[in-house]
């Protein structure tokens, strides 16, 4: 689990709210794992409702 906050550069808080709201956690070996499809699943599903439009991670140019 590790990787997964450095990789998404999310604090252990709000992984302990997505856990709390049902984000799968699977263990081996006594070490915890999320698999990514989990989390987008996840955020899909926590995300804002009242948006129109999906947000976009490139800004548009203006012409």
């Amino acid at each position: 689990m590790a990787a997964f906050f450095m990789e998404l550069g999310i604090k252990k808080s709000t992984l302990r709210a997505a856990r709390r709201a049902g984000l799968p956690v699977r263990y081996l070996h006594r070490q915890g794992f999320i698999y990514g499809q989990d989390w987008i699943d996840y955020v899909l599903n926590s995300g804002s409702q009242g948006q129109d439009e999906p947000a976009t991670m490139t800004p548009q140019l203006s012409k």
